[in-house]
């Protein structure tokens, strides 16, 4: 596979030299040459010589040799997705937008089709717009989308609305469900009762972007003589009680209005929908499965470990040493402006995309996983943030077959190439100071989970942002529990009925 090849030493030597690349198309025009955009600018403290990844490595993809003539297949995506994951049309200098290039003309060689990209608006605030344009294509019987990809949460409307296929009943799948590009926790989580109706994993470029995690100020732990949240997290020891009692009297009202707002000093910086990924954190769910595989309730819901550690950020959030303003733009540039020595966020803030600055910061960062409920506790657990893409087949489309052979083949070239280009060179490099802090990355990535109690909020009404907003207006979760546990279990009965 001539192409493939062609393909692979692209990537390969934009990840050796972050510099001016040329790369011809399968299309037998004129080679292109580009400069990458000046978007690689170290953190300081950081070596300037970028780490190879070898696509090579690792497992293989399962899929024959395949051949479908050229067969057209149309994706119905989300254009308002907050990171690049669907399309290039060329190559263009940034390495994970030719990442995404070449994985797409790796898949089109590969099966022999065309890739078609329709896309509609479908964030968060558009979730309407998207199950219209669906549901309109879906009731005339026209049979135009081969594949939707949507953000997590419309995606889960569409499913509910039988409007997408079970993947486990497709006949000749070409789904590896075992490849490591579709992660365990998802295939679990998307497993409802006999049937999976959506899936996610290295197929989606922004599954890694929105990953949760802890940014810390290096410099100021160091000069603080703080004990180092690193080592910490790589010892096991990193736990919410520890983060806590490093921001004990902090908070400093350095512009003098006598006013804890931006401009301050402070502890922690976080926006208030953030908290529940501290719940996921110390190992609880929303959402479980009954012997039937269907959903209900977890009995962490109302625990008493739930009702404690939101007891314990309440008290932490309302002392005044943490920022917790409904203000995204405030709270990453309290951070990356040296005013707070922790902040709770997405990855991708440090992204040279991304309006805060911290990617040009005067000071060094590190990054940790979202600490542990107590030290007890096995493992991290990292929460991924909504606007991710659910990726799913339409119900009564044509060519199902070819369409998992397309799922299929995106995923495992995402794994080889998307991944690399965003987790090894610009997580791993660009963003961290250090063979620990990759380490570290390693740990948040290695530990992500999924929950349906997320992914289905708009039908439940928002469960886990009704924890967050107890832990930060103070209004204990115990009640809070007591007035919505049986609403939120009848829409989970209602919910299964959707799925059986």
């Amino acid at each position: 596979m001539k192409l493939t090849l062609r393909i692979a030493a692209c990537l390969l030597c934009l990840v050796l030299c972050l510099g001016a690349i040329a790369c011809a198309d399968n299309s037998g025009d004129d080679v292109q040459t580009t400069t990458p955009a000046d978007n690689t600018t170290p953190t300081p403290g950081q070596d300037t010589d970028s780490p190879t990844s070898d696509t090579s490595e690792g497992p293989e993809s399962s899929l024959p040799e395949l051949n479908f003539g050229g067969k057209q297949i149309t994706t119905l995506y989300w254009e308002d997705v907050e990171r690049a994951e669907f399309f290039e049309d060329d190559i263009s200098g940034d390495n994970v937008r030719d990442a995404i290039h070449a994985r797409n003309l790796a898949v089109e060689e590969q099966l022999g089709v065309k890739l078609n990209y329709v896309g509609t608006p479908g964030n968060v605030n558009h979730s309407s717009d998207y199950l219209k344009k669906v549901q309109n294509s879906f009731n005339a019987g026209e049979k135009i989308y081969n594949i939707l990809a949507s953000h997590s949460r419309t995606g889960a409307v569409v499913a509910a609305g039988g409007m997408t296929q079970n993947l486990l009943a497709i006949e000749d799948s070409y789904l590896d469900l075992e490849k490591p590009w579709w992660p365990p926790t998802m295939v679990e989580t998307s497993t409802i009762g006999n049937g999976m109706y959506f899936i996610s994993g290295d197929i989606s470029t922004n599954t890694l972007h929105f990953m949760y995690g802890i940014y810390y100020n290096m410099d100021m732990v160091t000069d603080r003589g703080l004990d180092d949240p690193t080592d910490l997290a790589l010892a096991g020891t990193w736990t919410i009680d520890k983060m806590i009692a490093m921001t004990t009297d902090m908070y400093e009202d350095i512009n003098n209005n006598n006013v804890a707002d931006y401009g301050d000093f402070f502890g922690l910086s976080t926006l208030y929908f953030h908290a529940d990924s501290f719940y996921s954190a110390a190992g609880m769910r929303w959402i479980d499965k009954d012997a039937n595989g269907y959903m209900q309730v977890s009995a962490d819901y109302g625990s008493e470990k739930s009702i404690n550690l939101a007891e314990k950020l309440s008290a932490w959030f309302s002392s005044g040493v943490c920022f917790t303003k409904n203000n995204n733009n405030e709270v990453c540039k309290t951070f990356a402006e040296g005013n707070s020595l922790f902040t709770q966020n997405r990855i991708y803030i440090a992204d040279s995309q991304h309006t805060c600055g911290l990617n040009s910061a005067s000071f060094k960062y590190g990054v940790v996983p979202v600490p542990k409920y107590d030290e007890a506790q096995d493992s991290y657990y990292t929460t991924v943030g909504n606007p991710f893409t659910l990726y799913e087949i339409m119900k009564g489309s044509n060519d199902q077959d070819v369409a998992t052979a397309v799922l299929e083949c995106l995923a495992y070239h995402g794994y080889k190439l998307t991944t690399p280009a965003i987790f090894e060179v610009n997580m791993k490099y660009k963003y961290s100071s250090g063979d620990k802090t990759a380490q570290c990355f390693d740990l948040i990535h290695d530990n992500i989970v999924f929950d349906l109690g997320r992914l289905f909020g708009a039908q439940l009404n928002t469960m886990s942002e009704l924890w967050s907003k107890a832990c930060v207006n103070g209004t204990g979760w115990s009640g809070q529990v007591k007035a919505n546990e049986k609403s939120i279990s009848r829409m989970v009965t209602k919910l299964n009925s959707s799925f059986e």
